[in-house]
């Protein structure tokens, strides 16, 4: 096997709430990749070749990828004389000493008007308070403020049943560290406030051992407001649609 190197410096650190970054024991990692080529041996037949002839076919394991400008201006792909390698990625990871301190409360309540109706709903609310070892450093607001639910489910003597049910909550602010060439830093992702509306109807028979129901998860999505998210990295939440079929012994 043979291949031309390269590497990404990934660094880590902690930092200290009293005194400012520590500089003992840090992280260190380097990791090497390329081009890699394998050489493998073919046997033809005696008639065709001398004996003990064998031919050698290369095989690329990877393809090429040609450095753009963009990575140039990066600092990317330039050959590095101090390391000996050239410089693919950077990354790296602070741990933070900061202190969170997180108050909340949670009120629910379900009711049951007629036989086979079930009405509920609840409210949450979360509030935290955060104490950050470098001063600027961003808030991190990734869990909701305010949280609502709210649903009703019907159950009849005949075998049919549904459920519908409302989420909703508030907007978030994700505080993540981002790898730049200047260091590791914070940055916040805003996330907007999203509803939620799931539904499911089904029949049960046979003497209530079979159930057929179909079920949609986020009805909602897209419809005056953007799919939502999560994670400001993670994927979009879009509409989805079940099928299921069960059978009790």
């Amino acid at each position: 096997m043979q291949g031309r190197g390269a590497s990404e410096l990934v660094r880590g650190g902690r930092s200290d709430r009293r005194g400012g970054e520590v500089r003992s024991p840090g992280i260190g990692r380097v990791e090497s990749g390329g081009r890699l080529s394998a050489y493998g041996c073919v046997d033809l037949p005696r008639s065709l070749v001398p004996p003990g002839a064998h031919l050698s076919v290369p095989i690329e394991l990877s393809p090429v990828r040609l450095a753009s400008l963009a990575d140039r201006a990066a600092g990317l792909g330039a050959y590095d004389t101090a390391t000996g390698h050239f410089n693919v990625g950077f990354g790296g990871w602070d741990n933070s000493a900061d202190v969170y301190n997180v108050v909340g409360g949670e009120l629910a309540a379900r009711t049951y008007p007629v036989e086979g109706l079930d009405i509920f709903a609840n409210y949450a609310i979360n509030q935290s308070f955060q104490q950050h070892a470098i001063p600027g450093t961003p808030d991190d607001q990734r869990t909701s403020r305010h949280k609502f639910n709210a649903g009703v489910q019907l159950r009849t003597k005949i075998g049919f049943n549904g459920e519908i049910s409302f989420y909703y909550q508030s907007a978030q602010v994700w505080a993540e560290q981002v790898a730049t060439l200047s260091g590791i830093v914070v940055k916040q992702f805003p996330l907007p406030a999203y509803t939620m509306l799931n539904g499911r109807v089904g029949w049960r028979f046979y003497k209530d051992r079979i159930e057929v129901s179909a079920a949609v998860f986020n009805a909602l999505a897209g419809v005056g407001t953007d799919v939502a998210q999560q994670h400001p990295f993670g994927n979009r939440i879009g509409r989805r649609f079940m099928g299921f079929f069960s059978y009790s012994l």
